[in-house]
């Protein structure tokens, strides 16, 4: 697996382990007997499965048992985990989440082409190369790479370009191409608008969401 997966395995094996514990201590079937560590466990319960799977149907079951009591609750939700665990083990989740990332950044690049065509070719440049770092940044949650510095302070998007390609995301050709998409958004974001052409634009946003679906993240 891989390291954000061996994440989510542990957040959910030490909540299952916790939730048991609880049921151990009770002298009920409903744990009525448990009060604020009952609430407790309910609500980090549901917490976990709303953000290892949002959008999913983890997650819409989880809302709906979010109508229960809270000793129906904590059973359905030790199920609805137990469940979702199993997919992250088969590498299911990790597809479906690809694919979310895919649809929204497939929307801001929307925008980004929107832009241009209208003459907008500054801001749809900021736009697809805010949507890029965004991309290097899931890739690095997904192969393992830092996303901050020793002090603490963000790492460039161009040092994570370099990080990535040791980490195997992508191959050093793909690096150099990334390179140069990100500096025309820099050119963008510094008022340097003649450096670049709507045609070159329309170019990187093209390039970008070809990026995107090579590499999901």
């Amino acid at each position: 697996m891989l390291v954000a997966e061996t994440s989510w395995t542990a957040q959910i094996d030490s909540l299952l382990a916790e939730a048991a514990s609880l049921r151990a201590q009770s002298k009920y079937d409903d744990l009525s007997d448990l009060g604020a560590p009952l609430i407790a466990v309910d609500v980090r319960l549901a917490a976990a499965i709303h953000r290892i799977a949002p959008g999913t149907a983890y997650s819409a079951e989880a809302a709906r048992t979010e109508q229960l009591e809270s000793w129906e609750r904590v059973p359905r939700y030790v199920g609805i985990l137990t469940a979702l665990r199993a997919d992250i083990e088969s590498g299911w989740l990790e597809s479906l989440t690809e694919v979310v990332h895919a649809q929204t950044f497939s929307d801001v690049l929307d925008q980004a082409v929107e832009l241009n065509e209208k003459s907008y070719k500054d801001a749809a440049a900021v736009i697809a190369g805010a949507a890029l770092e965004t991309h290097l940044r899931l890739l690095a949650g997904k192969y393992g790479v830092d996303t901050t510095l020793p002090s603490g302070r963000p790492k460039k998007a161009d040092a994570l370009n370099a990080d990535l390609v040791k980490a195997g995301a992508y191959v050093t050709i793909q690096q150099k191409s990334v390179t140069a998409w990100l500096g025309i958004r820099n050119a963008a974001a510094h008022g340097e608008y003649d450096k670049y052409t709507e045609s070159q634009v329309r170019q990187l946003v093209d390039a970008i969401r070809d990026f995107i679906s090579r590499a999901p993240a």
